[in-house]
């Protein structure tokens, strides 16, 4: 078998003619698209749709994109403009060919893209004022693509531009933060199948849990299609009020997980690291979050209704309490699921529904929004900078949080390191201070004796007596070593981390 594949390697890699590693990934794409075609086509044949909307354009579709991946080669390297053209390139040829098959249906241009795009892009909107009315297959097409979108992140940014050299480290760094993703990130390209692995599990056992409570199968596919990516495109238009308790609850579950980290997910399910989502202060933050945004929700709405205490009032405080949570999550994961009309609740409610969906989910998911993982980046920003103005003599205040913020994070968790550099900058070597402030913030010590380490330290630091042997000073001096190190250059630098460890031992 392995001989096999790697006779089929070679021979593929014979047909290649051309370089371009753009047009090779669209090529990719295009055959995934044409696949997706097919079999949406077979189903609508099976149940007597028209067919044609689906296999008249897969032949097409289909030879361009082998011909694309056949015979153009992978380049080196990539650049990152490239690569952001490239992702645009991804984008529009996917919208052209997705709204192929509702335009075939007789919808309009404008209203063929408008669903394509929207189902893509998991936002949720629809033209479809009535989608039972709609042939299944198409609404099957639109589920499918749906689900491709929710999972088009990791394949764009984790499969496909490390192949090029471009994306996998700054997508790891930025979209996986407060993951404690550590030294993941080195095989992210090997491990995203694993994401993938854990997104289509997660589909499968929803449609399986789904079937057995008494959904047909063709709306637990479209449902559970729908409601991993955190789409919100369904079947029925009066969304899930029309459903059992068992089944709403099911899929809040899973809107839940869909906008859960899919590293988390994956150690908890693969690894068998069941502490590690728990673990997380961002997921923890989360539940919070929306637990109380239930809670004020569900005050807002008893207080409005204005009833008096009886039994029945407290079983309209349960199902409140249920309908808000539902939509909590809902809103929260940007899914967009529906159990009861929130239009009519009071103005307060509904202002805070818009700030939920605002926020969003986790980092590293399919959930939209700005993601939570950044606002406690900025708030830790914000509450060192109060803690400078109310206490400008404390020295530095290190963050608390030990998961990792990204770049963004580690800047706005950190900048507060600069003015007792700024202070000190005499002592420490002036510009080269700088420089260490922000490679090894973690090691400097407060006049109050306190310290925050980093768990992985890029190399260890040399103790403070030998610099100052390598100085040439004496044990009571002023430090001022002159530790350099030579670049490729052959141009000496001072040691930007002895440089800090010296300045701050004279602070000190």
């Amino acid at each position: 078998m392995y001989i096999s594949m790697n006779n089929a390697r070679r021979r593929i890699k014979s047909l290649q003619r051309w370089e371009s590693g753009t047009v090779k990934v669209l090529g990719m794409i295009a055959s995934a698209l044409a696949f997706a075609l097919l079999t949406v086509g077979l189903y609508a044949w099976l149940i007597g749709d028209d067919s044609t909307v689906f296999l008249m354009p897969c032949p097409f579709v289909l030879a361009g994109g082998l011909f694309m991946y056949l015979f153009f080669s992978n380049e080196k390297s990539m650049s990152p403009s490239l690569g952001i053209l490239l992702i645009t390139e991804i984008w529009v040829m996917s919208f052209a060919i997705i709204s192929v098959p509702f335009l075939l249906s007789d919808m309009s241009i404008a209203d063929s893209v408008f669903e394509s795009v929207s189902a893509f892009t998991t936002t949720g909107a629809t033209i479809l004022d009535d989608p039972e009315s709609v042939d299944g297959s198409i609404l099957l097409w639109r589920a499918v693509v749906e689900w491709a979108g929710g999972i088009t992140v990791v394949i764009i940014y984790v499969i496909l531009l490390p192949m090029l050299g471009v994306g996998g480290a700054g997508f790891s760094t930025n979209e996986f933060a407060g993951s404690d993703t550590g030294g993941y990130t080195t095989k992210i390209g090997k491990s995203a199948r694993n994401f993938i692995r854990v997104y289509s599990w997660l589909t499968i056992i929803e449609i399986f849990l789904l079937v057995i409570m008494g959904v047909s199968p063709f709306e637990s596919v479209c449902i559970s299609l729908s409601d991993i990516p955190t789409g919100g495109l369904l079947p029925r238009a009066d969304s899930m009020a029309s459903y059992d308790f068992p089944v709403q609850f099911t899929t809040m579950v899973f809107m839940f997980l869909g906008a859960t980290n899919y590293y988390l997910l994956f150690r908890s399910l693969v690894k068998k690291n069941r502490r590690s989502i728990w673990s997380s202060n961002e997921f923890r933050t989360m539940v919070y979050w929306f637990v109380s945004c239930a809670v004020i929700i569900t005050s807002v709405i008893v207080v409005s209704s204005e009833t008096e205490y009886s039994f029945d009032t407290l079983g309209k405080i349960g199902e409140s309490l249920w309908h808000a949570a539902y939509t909590v999550v809902a809103a929260g994961t940007t899914s967009g699921f529906a159990i009861t009309d929130y239009t009519q609740w009071p103005a307060m409610a509904m202002m805070l529904l818009l700030i939920i969906e605002f926020i969003g989910g986790m980092s590293g998911s399919t959930s939209g929004g700005i993601k939570i993982h950044r606002l406690m980046a900025m708030k830790s920003y914000v509450l060192a900078g109060m803690g400078r103005i109310i206490h400008p003599r404390h020295g530095l205040h290190p963050p608390r949080r030990r998961e990792r913020c990204g770049q963004l994070g580690h800047h706005l968790g950190h900048i507060h390191h600069l003015p007792l550099l700024d202070r000190h900058a005499d002592r420490a070597g002036g510009v080269h201070a700088h420089r260490a402030g922000l490679r090894c913030p973690h090691r400097v010590r407060d006049r109050a004796g306190g310290h925050h380490q980093h768990r992985r330290r890029q190399r260890p630091l040399q103790p403070v007596h030998q610099l100052r042997r390598a100085g040439g000073r004496r044990q009571g001096a002023d430090v001022r070593p002159h530790v350099a190190r030579k670049d490729g250059d052959g141009h000496g630098h001072h040691n930007a981390d002895q440089v800090l460890l010296v300045g701050c031992q004279a602070v000190r």
